[in-house]
């Protein structure tokens, strides 16, 4: 059974670089950076809320670099329905580890160790 391919947000440029990290773990992952305030990112989106519902609804995991509160804020409205294949992993900058807070409780943990051994030491991207 093959992964499917998260989509990986971030608000700025100082997030850049954990990105790229963590996109190599995910052949086909893509960046997605907020427009004006991220300068190479693989795509560029425009409203923060509406993208991060766009691609829960669409069932595509999300790796967000960003405070988790926004991110729960964010898709609250829709988790009154439970629906299990919904993965996002807020990426916690300041503990330099990741949270996988909203999802299913099957597949895709291996995407969250994945990241996780990404901050033990595999990338080389550690922000404090």
């Amino acid at each position: 059974m093959t992964r499917p391919v998260p989509a990986i947000v971030i608000l700025g440029n100082g997030s850049l670089a954990t990105a790229r990290n963590i996109q190599k773990l995910y052949p086909g992952a893509l960046i997605h950076g907020l427009a004006e305030r991220v300068d190479g990112a693989d795509c560029v989106y425009h409203e923060f809320g509406a993208t991060l519902r766009e691609f829960y609804q669409q069932d595509t995991p999300i790796i967000a670099l960003c405070a988790a509160g926004i991110v729960i804020r964010t898709l609250a409205p829709l988790l009154l329905e439970k629906v299990p294949s919904h993965q996002c992993w807020p990426w916690l900058k300041t503990a330099v580890r990741s949270c996988r807070c909203l999802g299913a409780e099957r597949c895709e943990r291996d995407g969250a160790r994945d990241c996780c051994g990404l901050e033990r030491g595999a990338g080389h991207y550690h922000q404090r």
